[in-house]
């Protein structure tokens, strides 16, 4: 029962960053319902009153402050449980998990996921159909498509930490304790797929998830899942809508599938070479301090 009761326990950090959003939304709500009421006509019915609210409650500029302000709330809480629980590294020692070719590993592993994933949604897309249209209406409703500096920031800096230090951090680092590494990063990104909160987004960050959690325990440091991310982010939102010239012929279809593949193969054998390359070196330092 104990170790079902710690199995259970890793969902908790999933389920806090659910209240947390929930807790950030009510005052942000609660605003945007006093400026409608303030700037509405007295003689607007409550209907007008909702239309109001609901034009507020979608536009971009208020998401983007919400989600800044979610992500904000989840980096700290987040940040400080991993750092107490688990005794993660002094982040004055970052240079330590990294060199050039984990660097380099990291930019090739992040274009061949940029365009793997691509083709995960679009799959994904076809067998469920319903999926994509869920998706497109709500980026009608709810259009962050305009990157102002707030979205930017939130996306290549905020949400990146504060997400791995959720699912990488403190959810796999639980999950490993209680079952196989390959069992615990199929929970973990299966509560990040679950946290985007739509199905066709729940896959790809499903897929996301597998590749981060990877990076996090086989580099032994969340930074690298960071780095992964935030760069991933930063391609998605700066990048994406122009890097598949071609995609509806036959030829870039295939020749961008083959082009993934080979950049994720390529990135992670270089990955998996920097990582051999760094610990020998922190082996060399360490013995050379002891003599």
């Amino acid at each position: 029962m104990k170790k079902v009761g710690r199995i259970l326990f890793c969902f908790v950090p999933f389920l806090l960053t659910v209240g947390i959003q929930i807790l950030i939304s009510v005052p942000f709500i609660g605003i945007g319902t006093a400026y409608a009421i303030c700037t509405a006509d007295g003689s607007l019915s409550i209907y007008d009153l909702y239309d109001s609210l609901m034009n507020i409650l979608t536009r971009s500029t208020f998401n983007t402050w919400l989600s800044a302000t979610y992500g904000l709330s989840a980096l700290i809480v987040f940040s400080f449980w991993y750092q107490k629980r688990f005794h993660a590294a002094d982040v004055k020692k970052i240079k330590t998990f990294f060199n050039p070719v984990i660097v380099l590993a990291i930019v090739l592993i992040t274009i061949g996921l940029q365009y793997f994933i691509s083709y995960v949604a679009n799959f994904t897309a076809l067998l469920f159909p319903d999926w994509l249209k869920a998706y497109e209406n709500l980026l009608n409703v709810v259009d962050m498509s305009h990157v102002t500096p707030v979205l930017a920031i939130y996306a290549v800096f905020i949400a990146p930490v504060a997400e791995e230090m959720t699912f990488r951090g403190v959810t796999l680092s639980y999950a490993k304790r209680e079952m196989p590494f390959w069992a615990a990063n199929i929970l973990q990104a299966l509560l990040f797929g679950i946290f985007h909160m739509n199905p066709l987004q729940g896959v790809y960050a499903f897929v996301i998830g597998l590749f981060l959690g990877y990076v996090c325990h086989k580099g032994g440091s969340i930074f690298l899942s960071i780095l992964l991310h935030a760069l991933f982010n930063l391609w998605g939102t700066f990048v994406s809508d122009n890097f598949m010239y071609g995609v509806n012929q036959p030829f870039f279809f295939v020749f961008w599938f083959v082009l993934s593949l080979v950049l994720l193969v390529v990135g992670f054998l270089l990955f998996h070479k920097g990582i051999v390359k760094r610990d020998q070196g922190v082996h060399k330092s360490e013995i050379s301090s002891d003599i």
